[in-house]
Order: C-alpha cells, then structure tokens, then sequence
C-alpha cells in the first residue's frame, strides 16, 4: 500500500512546519503531525489502518495465525520453553516446600488444639474443685450447726433401742458377743479392740470420749454429711437416695477393707456374714436420722453406742 493515494498528502503535515523548513522548531511534534490531522483523522480513519494494516496477511496470516504468535511465541516453544525452565528450576521447590508448610501448619493447629484443651481443662478443674469444696464445706458446717429436735431426739432412741435388740440377739448367737458377769469385768475381760483403745475400767471416760470422736464422729461426717444431699438441695430425690445408697455401700466395705490391712486379728469376726449384714443396718438406721433430722448429732450418738457396746461386749 502507497500512502500517497490517502488522504496522507492532503493533511496538514505538508502545510505545516515540515515543507517551510521549521522541521527543528517544533512543529513536526507539536504542530499538526500530533494534534493535526495525521493521527486523528486521516491515518486512523483511512485505509492505512482499516484496510492494508489490521486486514493484511501480515496479521491474520504471518503474524496471528503464523508461527510467531500462535506457534512460536505463544503456544510454541518460546513460551512454554520458558515455562519448562521455570518449572525445571523453581516448581519441584515450591511443591516440597508447600508439602512442609502444609505439614508444619497442621503440626501447629494440633498443637493449638491440645494447649487449648489442656488450658481449658485446668480451668474447668479448677472451677469443679471449689465448687465441690464449697458446696462439702457448707453440708458439714450445716451438719455440725443444726440440732436435732425433740422428735428427731425421738427417733434416734427409738433406732438406737431397736439396733441394739438386733445387734444383741445376732451377736450372742454368732459367738462374737459376750456378756460378762459384773464381778468379771477386768482388763482380762475386755476384747483386744478395748484394751488397744485404752478403754480400761480404771480410765473408762478416756475411752467413751475417744470413741465419740473416733470413729463415731468422724466416719458420720465422712459418710453421711459430706457425701450425703440434704434436704433443701434442689436435687431429685433419686438422687439424693443414690448417694446415700453409695455412701451406705462405701461405710460396710471399709470394715473388711480395714480388717485385711490394719486389724488382721479381727477377721474372723468382721468377715463374717452377720457381722457385715449388723454393719449395714448401722449404716442405714444413721442415714435415715441424718436425712429425718439434717443433724449430725443423732447418728453420731447411734453410733457411738454401738462402738461402746462393741468394745465391752466383742469378742475380736
């Protein structure tokens, strides 16, 4: 294509600087060949564009469709010789490097994980903990600060009477209760267990007060004031029968438990079937004074009877 059958003559570029000779004062750039008619106008609305350049064979043909675009430089081995090198070079980098971070990153999320559950669980631990001292410490000081009342008074007479007609009757007849005659009674006399606890004629007191504190006392706060609900707990009444049941069960298995590893001598009375079945009515007629009276008082006075009537009378 000749640019001289266009509209390329008839624009202002001859008329302009360029034919008058002011080629270096400006006018080629600031004159018409910029802001004239040359670019826009006629050279992009003429045929030089529309027609010869964008049409021409040189783009549809050598150039797009050729091989420098589609061939060697776009799919070709231009492009993708590059890719290759890069890939060659950098891609089996960054894959190892990716397979580390992923590894690392999942080693830390655990790692968040246990030191979250860890700290969560001290915490939860912790408001378990004084939660439950709290609500023991309340149970035994209500325990210890209520008192029975007349009836409540009543009721352990009427159990401490019938206990002990039961106790009587199965311990004469099991052979591990003995009943020695007024002008018997000596150190010779007293069971092992009594001479042991310093429950002698001539200190009789000493005794009595060591077995109203130990074990009356202390096992009544263990087993029934500590794990025991009272009354005004807004739990259900299954449940409070289920530690109770739990803490009757706990009470009977600590005698032959204690038999076998503190008081050996005492198994061939403690291991005997009624003597267990006496200490799970002990256990119970305490549990039932302690939940009629919500005091301590009454089974610790039960029970301290029974103590004083197994060390004079037992035959361990």
């Amino acid at each position: 294509m000749v640019p001289t059958s266009g509209s390329f003559i008839n624009a202002d570029l001859i008329g302009s600087g360029l034919v008058n000779g002011d080629l270096t004062e400006g006018d080629l750039v600031e004159g018409n060949l910029i802001k004239g008619n040359l670019l826009k106008t006629d050279l992009i609305n003429s045929d030089l564009i529309n027609s010869d350049l964008i049409n021409s064979d040189l783009i549809e043909g050598g150039l797009n469709d050729g091989g420098l675009v589609d061939g060697g430089l776009a799919d070709g081995g231009l492009a993708n010789r590059f890719r290759r090198r890069r890939s060659r070079h950098s891609g089996a980098r960054p894959r190892a490097q990716t397979a580390r971070v992923k590894t690392a990153g999942t080693q830390t999320a655990w790692g968040h994980v246990l030191l979250h559950a860890v700290f969560r669980g001290i915490i939860l631990g912790r408001l378990f903990f004084t939660h439950l001292v709290s609500r023991m410490a309340r149970r035994l000081r209500r325990a210890l600060l209520t008192l029975p009342s007349l009836g409540g008074w009543l009721d352990t007479a009427t159990l401490t009477l019938l206990f002990g007609c039961i106790a009587l009757v199965v311990g004469f007849g099991a052979g591990w209760l003995e009943l020695p005659m007024p002008d018997e009674i000596s150190r010779e006399a007293l069971s092992p267990r009594a001479i042991a606890a310093g429950f002698l004629p001539e200190n009789w007191l000493r005794g009595a007060a060591i077995a109203f504190f130990v074990p009356a006392l202390a096992t009544e706060l263990l087993f029934r004031a500590l794990p025991i609900p009272r009354r005004e707990e807004r739990l259900p009444l299954w449940r409070k029968w289920s530690w109770a049941a739990l803490s009757l069960v706990a009470f009977v298995a600590c005698y032959p438990l204690g038999a076998h590893y503190l008081w050996p001598q005492t198994q061939t009375v403690v291991m005997q079937p009624s003597f267990l079945v006496l200490v799970a009515l002990l256990g119970w007629a305490c549990t039932v004074l302690y939940r009629r009276t919500g005091s301590v008082w009454g089974a610790v006075t039960l029970h301290w009877l029974a103590v004083l009537g197994w060390q004079l009378l037992g035959n361990a």
